[in-house]
């Protein structure tokens, strides 16, 4: 691997805090959490730790609270603590993308090439099966893994997609997270897959620094996500992934089916209302402008409102 003009304390992965959590000091209990008390009803509405799901989590709370719904907030969860909270009625819904709910939480195995309608389908119906949990319609986002590249350079190469790349690889340099490179379903997979003519060089980094690795010119191509908002903020080019590599991310909203109407109700009106360029650009807000993700979630919530 070549290494990149960067601090050497990046190149490797920093050791990770440990939490522990406790689901009885999530909050009040099933009854008040779903049907509310003598003020009326109420929900409990989670989120994981990063900036997209800290705008969607506020959105949402906001949307339930203008319906008439007492909120309570329980943002910055892991996948493992909000799945338990749902399921111990600690909590009535959060926005989850299906890879994750596929194989992190059901623990199935990703076949390269499923559709992202076809894993859709298959963890609705297992959330219902296994856990009696409801997923919403698709959000109209996903947060996927993408190769991206600056676009005077995609012009240069003739890059559109991820099988242009497999033809051009050799010479160019790759940057992605540590674990890209380690996972049987990243870097090498990805190469048989796609058959390579010949690997590109590669610059493993933690996952956040692969974006001054490539502003470096250290890198000609990046591995990350694809509503991160420093793409918007590079202006990168996404390779089309026309062989379906990666495993399909699509949001929804996960709920429990005792929820108050309106939690339903907002699942479904979130069907569709957020596509991968407009979540891109509420993200760079947070990420890139430093604006609070709580001010971003009330544009957002006008916008859907309007």
């Amino acid at each position: 691997m070549k290494t990149p003009s960067v601090p050497p304390s990046v190149l490797s992965p920093p050791p990770l805090p440990r939490r522990a959590f406790l689901l009885g000091s999530l909050g009040a209990g099933l009854g008040a959490l779903r049907c509310g008390g003598p003020a009326g009803p109420s929900a409990a509405v989670g989120c994981k730790t990063f900036s997209e799901q800290l705008i969607l989590g506020e959105a949402m709370s906001r949307l339930l609270e203008a319906d008439g719904l007492s909120v309570t907030r329980r943002f910055s969860l892991q996948t493992p603590i909000l799945h338990a909270a749902m399921l111990a009625g600690d909590l009535d819904c959060y926005i989850e993308y299906t890879g994750t709910a596929y194989a992190t939480v059901l623990k199935e195995t990703f076949n390269p090439g499923d559709s992202a309608a076809a894993i859709y389908e298959r963890v609705r119906e297992l959330y219902r099966e296994r856990f009696d949990l409801v997923v919403g319609p698709p959000i109209g986002f996903a947060n996927d893994y993408v190769i991206a590249l600056r676009p005077e350079r995609a012009a240069e190469l003739g890059l559109a997609t991820i099988s242009d790349l497999s033809r051009a690889a050799s010479g160019l340099v790759l940057t992605a997270g540590f674990p890209f490179f380690e996972r049987e379903d990243g870097f090498s997979g990805l190469l048989d897959w796609y058959g390579f003519d010949a690997p590109p060089e590669t610059v493993a980094v933690d996952l956040d620094m692969v974006w001054p690795v490539l502003e470096a010119g250290d890198a000609d191509l990046l591995v990350g996500n694809s509503t991160d908002g420093r793409l918007a903020r590079l202006g990168l080019v996404v390779l089309e992934d026309d062989r379906a590599w990666f495993p399909p991310y699509e949001s929804a909203v996960f709920h429990r089916p005792d929820a108050a109407p309106a939690v339903a109700a907002l699942a479904e009106r979130l069907g569709g209302a957020i596509d991968t360029p407009t979540m891109r650009a509420l993200n760079r807000r947070v990420d890139v402008d430093r604006e609070r993700p709580d001010a971003v979630a009330a544009d957002l919530v006008a916008a859907l409102s309007g």
